[in-house]
């Protein structure tokens, strides 16, 4: 298993750790189904939520297709848990990366 159930902490820092490998070709799909699961569970604190969807953002900016499927998950039910500055901070990096236009 990519991201091992454990504390909220532990899940943030392996993200971070994450962010900064190369995931093989052959676990990328599985990587991504993994961020998008801790991005839905709004009961997970917001910093796991926003760094696994800063990951799902740097990966719409590889694979198009993907910006298509994550539009849904911006909806104010995701959001709305989140603190004024992250909400902002998500939206400007998907602003930025050019995959959401």
């Amino acid at each position: 298993k990519l991201i091992p159930k454990s504390n909220d902490s532990n899940r943030r820092e392996l993200l971070k750790l994450l962010m900064k490998m190369e995931i093989p070709e052959s676990k990328q799909s599985e990587f991504i189904d993994v961020c998008i699961n801790l991005w839905v569970d709004v009961d997970i604190k917001p910093s796991v939520r926003c760094y696994a969807f800063r990951i799902l953002i740097d990966y719409a900016k590889r694979y198009p297709e993907l910006s298509q499927e994550l539009i849904p998950l911006t909806k104010e039910i995701y959001m709305d848990t989140l603190s004024d500055g992250i909400r902002r901070s998500l939206e400007n990096r998907m602003q930025q990366s050019g995959a959401f236009e």
